[in-house]
C-alpha cells in the first residue's frame, strides 16, 4: 500500500508536471506577451531551483521526515505555479507591460520547480523505505520490482503531461497559426 500511494502520486505529479511544462510556451507567448529572450530567462530557473533543492532537501527532511517535506513541497509547487495564472484571472497580477513581470514569474518559477524538485527527491528517497517494508511483510527482497515500476511510471507520465497540454488547447479551441500579438 505505501507503495501504491508513491505511485499514485507520482502519476498525478509527474502529469501536471507535463502539463506544466507542455504549456510554458504558451503562457509565456499568448498570455505574458514574453519573446524568446525572456521566455530563455524563464528556462534558467530549474538550474537555481536544483540548486535550492539539492541543499534544502536533505535538511529539511531530517528535521520534519521525508513525509511532511514532500507533501508540503508539492504542494508549494502547486501554489507557486499557479500562482501567477489565478492572480490574472482576478485582475491581481503585474501588467504585461510591468517591469517586474518577467523577475516575478522568474521567482515564483524558481519556487514552483525547487518545490516538485524536493518532491522529486523525497519520493525517491523513500522507495528504500517502502522496500524494506516490504521485506518485513514478505520476507523477500524485492527492490528491483520496485524501482521498475517507478521507473516505468516516470516513463509512461512524461507523455501524459504532453498530451494533456495538447489537449487542453485542442479543447479550448486554440487557433492554429496565431500571432502572439
Amino acid at each position: 500500500p505505501p507503495f501504491l500511494v508513491l505511485m499514485i502520486g507520482g502519476l498525478y505529479k509527474g502529469a501536471g508536471l507535463g502539463l506544466s511544462q507542455g504549456m510554458l510556451f504558451y503562457w509565456g507567448t499568448y498570455l505574458w506577451r514574453l519573446d524568446s529572450r525572456q521566455l530563455s530567462v524563464l528556462l534558467i530557473d530549474s538550474f537555481f531551483s536544483a540548486a535550492i533543492a539539492l541543499w534544502l532537501a536533505p535538511r529539511l527532511s531530517a528535521r520534519f521526515g521525508k513525509k511532511h517535506v514532500a507533501i508540503w513541497s508539492l504542494a508549494i509547487a502547486v501554489a507557486f505555479g499557479a500562482a501567477p495564472l489565478i492572480l490574472r484571472q482576478f485582475g491581481l497580477f503585474w501588467a504585461n507591460e510591468s517591469p517586474l513581470l518577467l523577475p516575478t514569474l522568474f521567482l515564483l518559477g524558481v519556487l514552483q520547480c525547487a518545490g516538485g524538485i524536493f518532491s522529486f527527491i523525497l519520493v525517491a528517497l523513500m522507495i528504500p523505505d517502502v522496500v524494506e517494508d516490504s521485506e518485513v511483510s514478505t520476507g523477500r527482497r524485492s527492490e528491483g520490482l520496485f524501482f521498475a515500476a517507478a521507473s516505468l511510471v516516470q516513463k509512461a507520465v512524461s507523455g501524459v503531461g504532453v498530451f494533456v497540454s495538447s489537449l487542453v488547447l485542442t479543447l479550448a479551441h486554440f487557433p492554429v497559426g496565431v500571432r502572439p500579438a
